[in-house]
């Protein structure tokens, strides 16, 4: 069947998706799969796999560290949780770098859109969390959190765009979702988009990572100097 003058570029595949054979208009696509899903034509995102070379082995490089050093039970388990969110932040990343580097592919484009989203949504709400057992273990040791690499506006928004993924049932309860909204952010080729939030750009989402790869190297080879009481 010919495709439809003025369809989709990115709907062009959706027919393998669905019973439907033919594209979607643009106006269809933004109203009913995601906004701005028929102008967005895939991105690549920074390489951050070579940020620190253990990122994949921290929290088991935390264990084997802790095995002989006794350490006050909650320092142990923030630090433990703060690494396994923090690694699992940068494998979402990975992920989401691999499928938005092939989404201009021929067949890629809406096959991939949402399992990218699935992975953007786990990256921030990972990051997010292990920024907040940071500061909790700053806390602990008595410490001020430093930034290096990432700004506290960037952490903001990030903070916002994990708030916004962790109570969506909440939002749509009561209506905050604007019509034709589907999502709480889309992509665009600048970052992720949220209607009431502003852009969390991809830039940004590399300089937090950064950041919480940082922390999460040092820790994950630290030995911590709290000791059990009584030791």
């Amino acid at each position: 069947m010919p495709r439809q003058a003025g369809s989709c570029r990115s709907c062009r595949t959706l027919g393998s998706m669905s019973h439907a054979r033919f594209p979607l208009p643009p106006h269809l696509c933004d109203a009913h799969l995601a906004p701005g899903f028929s102008e967005f034509s895939g991105v690549v995102l920074e390489d951050l796999s070579a940020v620190h070379p253990e990122q994949r082995h921290w929290l088991f490089n935390y264990v084997l560290n802790q095995l002989t050093h006794s350490v006050k039970p909650k320092y142990r388990e923030l630090a433990f949780n703060h690494l396994r969110r923090a690694q699992g932040a940068l494998d979402a990343y990975h992920q989401l770098r691999r499928l938005l580097g092939e989404y201009g592919a021929p067949g890629k484009r809406a096959r991939s859109y949402f399992p990218a989203l699935d992975q953007a949504e786990i990256c921030v709400s990972f990051a997010a969390q292990a920024f907040e057992l940071s500061n909790k273990l700053l806390l602990l040791s008595g410490d001020t959190p430093v930034y290096q690499h990432a700004s506290e506006q960037e952490l903001t928004t990030l903070r916002s765009f994990y708030i916004a993924c962790k109570h969506v049932a909440n939002m749509l309860d009561g209506s905050q979702f604007e019509a034709p909204d589907t999502v709480v952010f889309w992509f665009t080729q600048e970052g992720l988009q949220s209607r009431k939030r502003g852009v969390l750009t991809y830039q940004s989402l590399a300089n937090v990572l950064r950041e919480l790869a940082y922390d999460a190297s040092v820790l994950a080879s630290y030995i911590s100097p709290v000791p059990e009481s009584g030791t």
